[in-house]
């Protein structure tokens, strides 16, 4: 029954899981993986004071699409998807066996999917833009 338990709590902890990158925002001003930030960038925080303030911005985009995830976060959302996909039972091993062992992005990234030369900003100091814990 615990193992039951056990692996509901990694399906529900995985459910909706990438459709929250869509929470994110590009901020291109960054060139780190901090570029993915809740938080709307201070370009966009300046837009929105002209508009209220009566100025008209012309974006080429309607406004009601300035607050919509730009195609980046999207391509995000997709290759997370991907991700969980190609390796759910290397997550599943790590939740049933490894967790005590290495947390799940050093299992998952820098031992199974990316390259040596890929993992770098695994290794990025500061502010970490997406942090995923389960």
């Amino acid at each position: 029954m615990l193992l039951h338990v056990s692996e509901l709590r990694l399906v529900e902890s995985l459910e909706g899981l990438c459709e929250r990158i869509l929470d994110y925002r590009i901020h291109k001003e960054r060139t780190d993986s901090s570029r993915f930030s809740k938080e709307m960038s201070q370009t966009f925080k300046t837009l929105h004071g002209l508009v209220a303030k009566g100025v008209k911005v012309d974006l080429g985009i309607p406004h009601e699409m300035w607050d919509k995830p730009p195609a980046e976060v999207t391509q995000l959302k997709t290759q997370c998807e991907y991700l969980l996909e190609d390796n759910e039972d290397r997550i599943e091993d790590w939740y049933a066996h490894q967790q005590s062992n290495t947390d799940l992005q050093n299992y998952l990234c820098r031992q199974h999917v990316l390259s040596k030369n890929q993992q770098s900003c695994l290794d990025e100091k500061g502010e970490r833009a997406i942090n995923v814990e389960l």
